[in-house]
């Protein structure tokens, strides 16, 4: 799915769940801040989820003398 398609579909909830529990005196402007913001979070934390999640953590392993010594 197109990364922008899905962050705009958390942005539209987000927005839609703001305005239903801010209904007394929902703000327009504040609210589009809001879902701008949820828009914009929802890109760069699908991007990085999907381009480093198949990265490999290996730990790095120190190179150690384990053997009998010769003296």
């Amino acid at each position: 799915m197109n990364i922008a398609l899905l962050a705009a579909i958390v942005a539209g909830v987000f927005l839609a769940m703001k305005m239903v529990l801010r209904y007394q005196d929902p703000d327009p402007k504040a609210c589009i801040q809001d879902a701008g913001l949820a828009f914009l979070s929802g890109l760069a934390g699908i991007y990085a989820y999907q381009h480093y999640l198949d990265k490999p953590t290996t730990p790095k392993v120190a190179s150690v003398f384990t053997e009998r010594p010769t003296f």
